[in-house]
């Protein structure tokens, strides 16, 4: 039987992260889970946070956690918002009765730290080519010398396979460059990840199977039509896998994308 353990990007045109205040985001859920269960209370963040800065628009959304104290929960989001070309964060806190679900109080705090105002990318940067592999590709020297050619990359995601006495298990991540780190630095968070996740995984009775990339995205220009940086390396690297899907889309789209999710689920 195989258990799956995600740390996961939604992504398909839209990418859902977490690593509270880190420069890259990571969540963690379960892969049989169609809906998630903060869902519901996620609608409510989105909705509570439009109403307190109705000219921004949110880009990206994150589920940090849920508490229960006694007969009440406390959910917890954080939401990317642009506004007028900057970039903000804003944190919702969600109070409700556990058995009801009855909402009790919301608040909406916005982040004041300086990392939270990073300046949007110029126009050119705002195309992304975005790939995805169900079976992905063999992480190795070959991926990360093309992976830290890129100029912008937007994400990558990761899927490490272990062995635990005939029984395969898998934990899966995914980082997202909320920081305009360049291919080398992304490269380097992804790497720390990985060994993190190794050294937790360790166990006499546990092997490591396989290092697979699933997805990744670069911003390209798309007024001269090609990638800004290291793009051909990597397309001749992902070249001749079978199930791979490559989409270009861009920033609005992902944000409309974002609200279609919500309102669906």
């Amino acid at each position: 039987m195989k258990t799956i353990l995600i740390v996961f990007c939604i992504y398909s045109t839209l990418t859902i992260t977490s690593s509270f205040g880190s420069v890259v985001n990571i969540i963690t859920v379960n892969a049989e889970r169609i809906v998630p269960s903060h869902a519901k209370w996620g609608r409510i963040a989105m909705q509570k946070t439009k109403e307190r800065y109705p000219h921004a628009k949110i880009y990206d959304y994150l589920h940090v956690k849920r508490e229960q104290k006694g007969q009440y929960s406390l959910e917890t989001f954080k939401l990317w918002l642009n506004e007028n070309n900057n970039k903000f964060e804003v944190m919702v806190n969600i109070k409700f009765e556990t058995n009801t679900e009855k909402a009790l109080n919301v608040s909406v705090k916005k982040n004041t730290s300086p990392k939270a105002a990073v300046q949007i990318p110029p126009k050119e940067y705002s195309h992304i080519i975005y790939y995805h592999t169900s079976e992905g590709i063999i992480y190795d020297q070959k991926f990360q010398q093309a992976f830290e050619q890129l100029e912008r990359p937007d994400m990558v995601k990761c899927r490490i396979l272990f062995d635990q006495n005939g029984q395969e298990n898998e934990v899966i991540f995914g980082l997202h460059n909320t920081e305009d780190y360049n291919g080398k630095q992304l490269h380097a968070e992804m790497k720390n990840h990985i060994n993190d996740i190794i050294s937790r995984e360790k166990s006499p009775y546990k092997k490591i199977k396989s290092i697979k990339i699933l997805e990744l995205s670069y911003h390209y220009n798309k007024e001269n039509k090609e990638s800004l940086g290291g793009g051909e390396e990597i397309d001749t690297l992902l070249k001749g896998v079978k199930d791979i899907k490559i989409k270009r889309f861009n920033i609005e789209r992902r944000e409309k994308q974002l609200k279609e999710f919500f309102h669906n689920n």
